[in-house]
C-alpha cells in the first residue's frame, strides 16, 4: 500500500511540475523518482519570460522619451518640445481632464519613455498642452526660433516674397478646424500646402499664439501690397480684436 501511495504521489507531483515548470523539469523529476541518472538540463519556464522582460526593459532604456519621439515625426514638425516641468505643474493643465477620455493614462504616457506607438488620446492631450505652452515665455521663444529659421510654411502670394507664416487655429476647441497659416505681411490666412499639415488640429495652436508672438517679439516684416482678405480672417489675442495704433495727436494738425 505504501508503494502504491508513493507512486500516486509522484504522479501528482509530475502533473503539478508540468504545469508550473515545464516538461523538461518534469522529466528530470521522473528520472530522479525512477533512479535514473540526471541527463536532462533543468529549464524553468519563468526564466525565459524573465530574460524577455529584461530585454524589453533594456530596449526602453535606450528609447527616446515620448515627447522627443512625437516631435520627431514628419507630420508633427510644427510642434515644439514642451518642457516637462511645465507639464508636471498641475496649474498649467487645469481643465484638460475634461477634454481627454483617459487623462491620467495619457499624461503618464507623455512623461514616460516612448513605447513604439502614439495613443490617440495622448496625442490630443499633448496638443492641448502645447497650445498653452506656446503662450508662455519659453514656448514663445521656442516658436520664435522656428519662425526665424523659416521652419514654417511660406505665404503663397507672390507679393509677399516667400514670407514665412505662423501656424494658427480658428478655434480653441478640438475638432473644429485644421491648422491654418497666418502671413504677417498680407495679414491673411491660408490652408497648408504640405500634405502632412492638413490633418493637424488647429486647436493645438489656437487663434492667439501668432499675434502674441508678433507683439512680444517684434520682427522686421517688409510691407506688402494690400489685398482684400480672401478668408475674412480677423486677428485676435485672447478673443480681442487687434487694432493698429492710430496717429498720435502730435502728428495731427492743430486747427
Amino acid at each position: 500500500m505504501r508503494e502504491i501511495h508513493s507512486v500516486l504521489r509522484c504522479r501528482q507531483l509530475l502533473r503539478s511540475h508540468r504545469r508550473f515548470y515545464g516538461l523538461a523539469a518534469s522529466k528530470q523529476m521522473k528520472n530522479a523518482a525512477e533512479g535514473r541518472p540526471k541527463k536532462i538540463k533543468f529549464f524553468v519556464g519563468s526564466q525565459r519570460s524573465n530574460v524577455e522582460a529584461l530585454k524589453r526593459e533594456k530596449h526602453l532604456e535606450n528609447s527616446p522619451g515620448w515627447i522627443e519621439a512625437f516631435c520627431s515625426q514628419k507630420e508633427n514638425d510644427l510642434f515644439v518640445r514642451v518642457d516637462t516641468d511645465f507639464i508636471r505643474d498641475q496649474f498649467n493643465l487645469h481643465g484638460l481632464s475634461n477634454e481627454v477620455l483617459d487623462y491620467h493614462g495619457s499624461l503618464r504616457d507623455i512623461l514616460e519613455t516612448y513605447r513604439g506607438y502614439f495613443d490617440e488620446e495622448a496625442q490630443k492631450l499633448y496638443g492641448l498642452i502645447h497650445r498653452r505652452y506656446i503662450l508662455s515665455t519659453k514656448g514663445l521663444e521656442a516658436m520664435a526660433r522656428k519662425f526665424k529659421h523659416e521652419e514654417f510654411e511660406k505665404c503663397p502670394r507672390s507679393c509677399c516674397e516667400d514670407q514665412t507664416c505662423l501656424p494658427v487655429g480658428l478655434s480653441d476647441d478640438p475638432g473644429v478646424s485644421t491648422v491654418r497659416f497666418f502671413c504677417p505681411r498680407c495679414e491673411d490666412v491660408f490652408d497648408p500646402i504640405a500634405v502632412q499639415h492638413r490633418s493637424v488640429d488647429g486647436a493645438y495652436f489656437g487663434p492667439t499664439f501668432a499675434h502674441l508672438l508678433l507683439l512680444t517679439h517684434p520682427m522686421e516684416i517688409k510691407p506688402c501690397v494690400k489685398h482684400p482678405s480672401s478668408s475674412g480672417y480677423v486677428p485676435r489675442i485672447f478673443g480681442f480684436k487687434i487694432h493698429k495704433p492710430s496717429a498720435s495727436s502730435d502728428d495731427m494738425e492743430v486747427a
